[in-house]
């Protein structure tokens, strides 16, 4: 198959476990299909080549996070391979502290070299957020977003989101120039087939939480809910299914058996570590309701986890962020409650798992909202936007 179009991504990948590096390894695996692709990865504490080759993708393992002259080898050996064009993916502090202020000149490199520069905001923070208590620390941070944001959306030819919240906030607060931006959603997995419960029992209810285990969900607010839940539904259960973020410190998991056992929850609360594709396709079909929490409302961002779970015909309950408002109509096609609102939490459960026509309707609608987004259709509108820029560079 012709691969004429050379693309060079710069982003974390597995076996490194962030959302971006999944996502990432998802979207290349299909756009190798149709073109050459040069991933600059980060480098893991895991034993793998520096220079690998992955399902016709050519991996570099060549930036560390906070490494001061990662940046400088990471745009020498893009340059070296002679690429059409370069898609850097961003996160907040993806790269490390020092290395999150150089990226928009690494961006501004590129460009000088004439080549278009496109990058994905994984998470666009809000203006004015209240990230910290203090009044003098909170402004600094957000003059320093705003700044680092503004110069991000300057040297950059083409910006991708995955929702029009995301858009609407930097070409809003941001005043980023108009056109520059498009949206392009983030990728599901489809499902095999439709596995959705009808015959839920509230009693026998199998609850799932997925995602990472990080402090920022505030996680014993779900397993305090279901705490109050299984009062009356002694063989209800949870899975919190997820593990350790690779950028978190300390033992989240910890905090979470220990307030498992203080509850006298053991044999109905399980933590499941990291699982196969496959177990985790099992562990969707065979549970009755989804729970997604996050507290966190000045991040707008998509949520990989409501992307794994979106197609598998399964009722979804989520925290009223908006990092899910921007993917999600409360009532419409998900039930959504006020973060750290335990009594709201089990209101919700308990509506689902009494009212088969609500459950029917949520699951109908979320999709048919997220349908049509496989990684082969998100891939194919990546290379639509690669191919527009190459004409009119």
């Amino acid at each position: 198959m012709n691969k004429n179009l050379r693309i060079c991504a710069i982003t974390t990948w597995p076996p490194y476990r962030d959302g971006i590096a999944l996502y990432s390894a998802r979207l290349y695996e299909k756009i190798a299909e149709l073109a050459h692709i040069e991933v600059m990865a980060n480098k893991t504490g895991f034993s793998v080549s520096n220079i690998s080759n992955e399902n016709g993708i050519v991996v570099h393992r060549i930036w560390s996070r906070n490494a001061i002259f990662s940046l400088l080898r990471t745009l020498k050996q893009t340059l070296k391979c002679k690429v059409h064009l370069v898609h850097v993916h961003y996160g907040w502090l993806l790269y490390g502290y020092f290395s999150t202020f150089l990226i928009p000149f690494f961006l501004l490199a590129v460009r000088l070299t004439k080549k278009p520069a496109i990058l994905t905001f994984h998470t666009v923070i809000q203006r004015n957020a209240k990230i910290y208590n203090n009044t003098v620390l909170n402004g600094a941070a957000n003059f320093v977003i705003f700044a680092l944001t503004k110069l991000l959306t300057i040297f950059s030819c083409k910006i991708i989101v995955h929702n029009e919240l995301m858009k609407k906030v930097l070409e809003g607060n941001y005043k980023c120039e108009s056109g520059k931006v498009i949206i392009i959603p983030h990728g599901i997995v489809k499902a095999d087939k439709d596995y959705y419960s009808k015959n839920v029992s509230s009693n026998n209810l199998t609850l799932l939480s997925l995602g990472f285990l990080r402090e920022e969900k505030k996680l014993e607010q779900v397993i305090q809910g279901f705490y109050e839940f299984s009062k009356e539904n002694a063989n209800a259960k949870l899975l919190l299914v997820g593990e350790r973020h690779p950028h978190d410190t300390g033992n989240y998991a910890e905090k979470l058996m220990k307030l498992i056992s203080e509850l006298k929850l053991e044999g109905k609360v399980h933590l499941v570590n990291f699982v196969s594709d496959e177990m985790l396709d099992r562990l969707i079909y065979d549970c009755d309701l989804i729970i997604l929490a996050s507290t966190k409302n000045y991040f707008i961002e998509s949520s990989g986890a409501l992307a794994r779970v979106a197609d598998f015909g399964k009722p979804i309950i989520c925290s009223k962020v908006s990092k899910f408002q921007g993917e999600l109509r409360d009532g419409y096609d998900c039930f959504m409650f006020p973060p750290g609102n335990v009594d709201a939490l089990v209101k919700a459960i308990k509506i689902l798992a009494n009212n088969r026509e609500l459950r029917e309707k949520l699951v109908s609608n979320l999709k048919g909202n997220f349908g049509e987004r496989d990684w082969a259709y998100v891939a194919r509108l990546h290379l639509k936007c690669y191919r527009s820029l190459l004409r009119t560079s």
